[in-house]
């Protein structure tokens, strides 16, 4: 059933589009997300919180023998050898399928994408029932998961735009009762798929599975922003994000709680209930799948946490500690952005968010030009587990190709990525004035922005400088340096850069670049000026021919230094 997409359309087209009707199509994917959640509720733990044996039974009807094999690994100090039922350890190559709360369900069988088998509707004809792994039921319903959003995006995006290079935009493509139609598929669904996707990013026990899990999130994430509905699209992102970062940190400091608990309220009515599944699947759990997720997949960088104006001094204690699995997600987040930044609206602030502190636990710093830079750290203690990041370089190349790739934003996207970083920046201002260390990345990644749409200028120039101007005004040295930085570095650049309209005829745009550099001479701190007058200087040096209309702003530059500037400035 869930492969077939026109099937999926008239259920939709019959009945959850229709006013005072069974929502049939919503019903069957929250029964679905219900149903992978009850899979992994371990029947010892939920006889013991709920105080009665006889309940923990039907919890485990589901599981079957999984629950058995969550004995093993509970509290017997075998877990570095056994957790869930499902070996672990060095040397040891995870098998596939899904563990959480010690329950451990494997892949049994695997389907071809759009493809089905009915295996046991095939042996009615059989004496005896045969007998049903126990991983069997997710492995269907992993199956399921997956084909229900590959269904969703062919009826929504149609099989012919896979192969064309240039697809006609989606608003040209639909009339009103086509797209009535593809929203209603997304209301429908959302909150049942992001139910159970959510949780098996984290439940996932090998690279592939939790690869195209991500994959399917990242795919239902750019429908629902193609159709721009925010809610779901924010919703499935703050998953990825979510999934980026340890559990305990991702929920200071991105405050979100789970999705089953996060999103329950916009379920609607008459629909089956799920909340009592996700409340028992999500609830207090973050320190086990701290642990579970450390003993799973190897611990691949150690950091510190990047301090955050919502948080108090000390909030965090100890490192932070990326796993695998979390640069993984990082990598996924990337990949959304880069290809699907169009979509992402006023959800960048929450990608970026992600990225700046994951930035900021791999060590990467700005050099020259905002590029990122991994920048070796000594251990922290003779126990220190970091090891060599082969993945920094590459990482730090996705980062840069992110900001690259937007130069092919149209004009509102481009004004939503550079709102979210001056965002990002404002709090990282605002935590630099209590003398915390602040983050640099949205400073240098507002200059790399600005490097690269360059070509389009006038677009973007004003919120830009406007924003790097306050920068310089900051009490903070560390901030004040980037801040002149960026502004004498996209000054140079923007003179030096070949325009339609050659910039010696264009008495206007002259003006607009040199007017940061003018507001320069209002800010009192030395190094500001020092800096200011360095960059005149090379500009005079490199484009002087160029600035026939430019050079009131320029002598006013000099003549703005005075006395009490001291001898080296005037000099």
């Amino acid at each position: 059933m869930t492969i077939q997409p026109e099937l999926l359309i008239s259920f939709c087209r019959c009945y959850d589009l229709k006013d005072h009707a069974t929502n049939i199509f919503q019903d069957i994917i929250n029964s679905l997300g219900t149903y992978v959640q009850s899979l992994f509720i371990n029947p010892q733990l939920l006889s013991a919180s709920i105080g009665t044996g006889g309940v923990g039974g039907s919890g485990g009807g589901g599981s079957g023998g999984g629950g058995n094999g969550s004995g093993v690994g509970g509290t017997s100090g075998q877990q570095s050898q056994l957790m869930g039922g499902m070996p672990v350890g060095p040397g040891i190559s995870p098998q596939p399928g899904f563990i959480f709360r010690g329950v451990f369900l494997p892949l049994v069988v695997t389907f071809p994408s759009g493809q089905s088998k009915s295996t046991f509707l095939e042996m009615l004809d059989k004496m005896e029932p045969p007998p049903i792994p126990d991983g069997y039921g997710i492995s269907v319903a992993y199956a399921c998961l997956l084909d229900i959003v590959r269904s969703i995006s062919l009826s929504i995006q149609g099989p012919s735009q896979l192969g064309e290079e240039n697809p006609a935009p989606y608003m040209q493509r639909v009339d009103e009762a086509d797209k009535a139609l593809h929203i209603q598929l997304i209301h429908s669904s959302w909150l049942g798929l992001l139910t159970a996707l959510g949780p098996l990013i984290d439940a996932a026990t090998d690279e592939s599975s939790t690869e195209s899990v991500l994959k399917a999130i990242q795919n239902y994430a750019a429908l629902c922003g193609l159709l721009e509905l925010h809610t779901p699209r924010d919703a499935f992102i703050t998953a990825l994000c979510r999934a980026s970062l340890p559990p305990h940190y991702a929920l200071s400091v991105l405050n979100v709680n789970y999705q089953g608990n996060a999103f329950k309220s916009h379920m609607r009515l008459g629909s089956q209930d799920m909340t009592g599944a996700s409340i028992g699947f999500h609830g207090g759990t973050y320190a086990d799948i701290d642990q579970q997720q450390q003993q799973r997949h190897p611990v691949v960088a150690v950091g510190t946490p990047l301090p955050t104006s919502s948080l108090p001094v000390g909030a965090h204690q100890g490192p932070v500690l990326l796993t695998a699995k979390n640069l993984q997600c990082m990598r996924s987040v990337l990949h959304l952005a880069h290809c699907h930044g169009s979509i992402l609206g006023s959800s960048w602030h929450i990608v970026l968010t992600t990225l700046q502190h994951l930035a900021w636990i791999l060590g990467l710093k700005p050099s020259t030009g905002g590029s990122l830079q991994a920048v070796q750290k000594p251990p922290t203690d003779a126990n220190s587990i970091t090891q060599v990041m082969t993945d920094l370089p590459v990482l730090s190349t996705m980062l840069s190709q992110l900001f690259e790739s937007s130069q092919y934003l149209d004009d509102v996207a481009l004004h939503h990525l550079i709102d979210a970083l001056c965002k990002l920046s404002h709090e990282a201002m605002e935590l630099a004035y209590n003398n915390r260390e602040p983050s640099l990345f949205a400073v240098a990644k507002l200059l790399e922005t600005g490097l690269v749409n360059l070509s389009r200028i006038e677009v973007l120039w004003r919120p830009l400088t406007n924003h790097l101007l306050e920068i310089c005004q900051h009490p903070h040295i560390r901030m004040r340096e980037w801040g002149v930085e960026a502004i004498t570095y996209l000054v140079k650049a923007a003179l030096q850069y070949k325009y339609e309209r050659p910039l010696k005829e264009n008495l206007k745009l002259q003006t607009l670049l040199l007017g940061p550099l003018s507001e320069l001479s209002s800010v009192p701190h030395g190094d500001v000026r020092q800096r200011q007058l360095d960059c005149v200087l090379l500009v005079l040096n490199g484009a002087g021919e160029t600035l026939s209309h430019g050079w009131p702003l320029v002598l006013g530059i000099i003549g703005a230094v005075s006395d009490h500037h001291g001898e080296s400035l005037i000099r």
